[in-house]
Parts: structure tokens; C-alpha cells; sequence
């Protein structure tokens, strides 16, 4: 009979002891000998524990090593490794211990497939339940499009038609709105220089409005009573109590018009090798932009002043 002292990473509760106790006494009467198992420290010092254990030569080899095991003599890691895997694989006088093999969902968490055409057995064989010919037996005949009443004049074309779109006004509808108050707590906060002229590339680049603009930005006149100096901004549309608002300080707008190339040209100049120039506004908004044909040939004399 030898002794020897060995360590593992073990729970440190009674039951966890008592448990490997029991696994190294068991492996040892399997070869007919007596083992007793003892622990060296009942409070075990942060999470591995200590314990000595005496078992004859003939009971060393009933456990395959185990990397979990570190013993001072290699004679005792065999007894050890099998109290072990006993403790982390479960035991069956234990059937509430969780394991990975008892994970599984709840009761109803998984639906099974509904398996259509798969014999008269499964109940939804040959026609797969949905009868015999007619249109609801082909493929997109329970569908429809929205609206389908089955080939009878549809309630939208029974109702009478009202109203009209302007078309000269789609265009505004879809500009972005920004208004005087907002934009006075960005010049306040000092993220906008009202030095110089104020373009809707610099209220996007300073996160004052959306980065994805679809088709310019409209000034309105909420928070006129904030004005309290003279700002110059350029933006596609303003109202006019806005206009007299910066008016009255001092200030000035001004109107463009921006097609989609013109505010991406805009907005990312670094994207082209050459401007484009900006494109005239269509005729059924001529009346908007009226200055903007003047601004075009003053930006041909100061391209060809440059060259």
C-alpha cells in the first residue's frame, strides 16, 4: 500500500467531495482491494482543493489519465481522473443535474413542416389539399394582387376619381426642412462660420441635417424671434417669413436649384476631376429660380478668367 497527495480543480461543496470519495472507493473494490479517501483541508483556498488518498498498487489502473489532474506521484492521477469524469459526466441516482445532453427547447418552441404531396399517408398526398383544378389549385391562384376581386370591376375603379397632383409642387414636397431655430443653435454652438455663405454642404457636413438628401433643403421661419445677426445662406426654397426674418437682421438668402448631379457634385466635390455645371431648372420651375441663368454665365466668366 502507497500514499500520495495530489490537487484538482473540484467544487468546493460537500456533496462534490463526497461524490469523488465514493468514485475512488468504487474503483478501487472493482479489484477487490480497500481505499480510503480523506480530505486534507475542509475550506479549500481560491478554487482548487487538496486531498490524500490510500490505495493498494492493483487498483492504480482502473481510470485513463486525465489533463484536469496535476499529482505529485503518478500513481494517484488514474484514481483521481475517474472520480472526476464520474463528477462531470453525472450519475444516474441524480436525474435534476443538468447536462448537455438534456438541453432542449420547450414544449411548442419548434414547429414541424408542413410536408404537402408526400402520399395519401401524411394526409396532404396527390393534390396536396388544395383539390382538384380551378384556380385555386395553380400556383398564385390564392394570392392575387392587391385589390383582385376575381374579374369584377375592383372598388378602386368603381369610386369616382377627385382631385389632381400639382406637379409644380412635387418637387418641394420632397425637400428637407430645417428650420431658423435649429439653425441658430448651430451658429451659437459655433459649428457654422456665418462669415461667410452658409450652403446646405456646410449644414450636412456639420450634422445640422440628414446626410441623404433627396433633393435640396427648405428653410422655414420657426424660431424667427432666435435671429440676432446677420447670417447669408443659400439654400433650394425658403418661406417668406423666413426671408423677412434674416432680412430684418441684416442677412440674405438665396435660392438654387440643385438636380441630383449638382448635389452630389455639390456635396462630394472630391468625387469629380471636373465640376459639372449646375443644371437649369425645368420650365415649370423657371419662376422659382429667376436668377439662376445669371448666376450660371457669372460662373462661365470666372471659369474663363481662371484659364
Amino acid at each position: 500500500e502507497m500514499q500520495g497527495t495530489c490537487w484538482g480543480r473540484l467544487l468546493a461543496s460537500p456533496l462534490a467531495r463526497g461524490r469523488v470519495a465514493a468514485s475512488i472507493r468504487s474503483a478501487a473494490q472493482r479489484t477487490g482491494q480497500q481505499a480510503t479517501a480523506f480530505w486534507g483541508n475542509q475550506r479549500p483556498v481560491s478554487s482548487f482543493s487538496s486531498w490524500s488518498v490510500r490505495v493498494p498498487r492493483a487498483s492504480l489502473a482502473v481510470a485513463e489519465q486525465s489533463n484536469n489532474v496535476r499529482a505529485c506521484s503518478p500513481w494517484t492521477s488514474g484514481v483521481v481522473a475517474e472520480g472526476m469524469r464520474l463528477l462531470s459526466t453525472g450519475r444516474p441516482d441524480h436525474p435534476d443535474q443538468v447536462t448537455i445532453g438534456k438541453l432542449k427547447d420547450n414544449q411548442g418552441a419548434r414547429k414541424k413542416k408542413k410536408r404537402l404531396g408526400r402520399g395519401i399517408g401524411g394526409g396532404l398526398g396527390k393534390t396536396s389539399g388544395r383539390g382538384h383544378k380551378g384556380q385555386l389549385s395553380r400556383s398564385g391562384g390564392r394570392g392575387g394582387r392587391r385589390g383582385f376581386e376575381g374579374g369584377q370591376n375592383p372598388l378602386k375603379a368603381r369610386i369616382p376619381k377627385h382631385g389632381f397632383k400639382n406637379k409644380k409642387h412635387a418637387y418641394f414636397a420632397l425637400l428637407d426642412v430645417i428650420n431658423l431655430k435649429k439653425l441658430f443653435v448651430w451658429i451659437k454652438a459655433g459649428r457654422l462660420d456665418t462669415t461667410q455663405m452658409i450652403t446646405m454642404k456646410h449644414l450636412r457636413d456639420n450634422g445640422c441635417i440628414s446626410k441623404t438628401i433627396l433633393k435640396g433643403v427648405k428653410l422655414l421661419a420657426t424660431g424667427k424671434e432666435d435671429v440676432d445677426r446677420a447670417i447669408h445662406i443659400e439654400v433650394s426654397d425658403a418661406s417668406q417669413e423666413a426671408i423677412k426674418a434674416v432680412e430684418a437682421a441684416g442677412g440674405t438668402v438665396k435660392l438654387g436649384y440643385y438636380n441630383r448631379l449638382g448635389l452630389r457634385a455639390h456635396f462630394k466635390p472630391e468625387k469629380f476631376t471636373i465640376i459639372p455645371r449646375r443644371a437649369a431648372p425645368p420650365p415649370r420651375l423657371a419662376w422659382k429660380y429667376p436668377l439662376h441663368y445669371k448666376d450660371v454665365q457669372a460662373q462661365l466668366e470666372q471659369r474663363k478668367a481662371a484659364q
